[in-house]
């Protein structure tokens, strides 16, 4: 023979009250994952294909007439005088030039556990050849840093200038 609790005198006894409680709390927790896992989809597909921006004026050019740049531990900052946004640390930026010089503003951003650095912008000039495919990087000296551009076809540096810029509204 069963015997039948009404249901206030059940909540009182704590049991059947928090196994209510926490087969909600399980229920509201896996709804927030799947909403998390949609929510983290996107930005991830975003991440791994990365973004391009073209950086110049007029119609599209096919991609054997343009050149490309991407970068690697530091920031696009501009490509003549004109904002980039994108960066080498979180983005994989990859901006479209026309062929040409190109004056390029990069910065170094340094992250750890502890403290962010973002340095000063290094401006450098170089010459895009069409078809090319070209990443800014960054070269370690004893104490400091130097920006330089590097062929991704012919794994070699390619030729910069300094450019002696203050530019303080970036």
């Amino acid at each position: 023979m069963e015997v039948k609790i009404p249901l206030e005198e059940k909540s009182n006894r704590g049991f059947p009250k928090k196994g209510r409680l926490l087969m909600k709390y399980a229920t509201l927790m896996a709804e927030m994952r799947i909403v998390l896992s949609i929510a983290m989809l996107v930005p991830c597909t975003f991440f791994m294909t990365g973004c391009a921006m073209v950086m110049y004026k007029g119609e599209e050019l096919p991609p054997d007439k343009v050149a490309t740049i991407s970068s690697k531990g530091v920031f696009i900052r501009t490509v003549d005088g004109e904002k980039a946004y994108g960066n080498g640390k979180f983005l994989p930026s990859k901006l479209i030039l026309a062929p040409g010089e190109h004056e390029v503003g990069l910065s170094l951003y340094l992250q750890d556990n502890v403290l962010n650095y973002c340095s000063g912008i290094e401006y450098i000039a170089f010459i895009a050849d069409a078809g090319r495919n070209y990443s800014a990087r960054v070269y370690w000296g004893s104490s400091s840093w130097t920006p330089l551009i590097f062929d991704l076809q012919t794994k070699e540096t390619v030729h910069c200038k300094k450019v002696k810029r203050t530019n303080k509204e970036l």
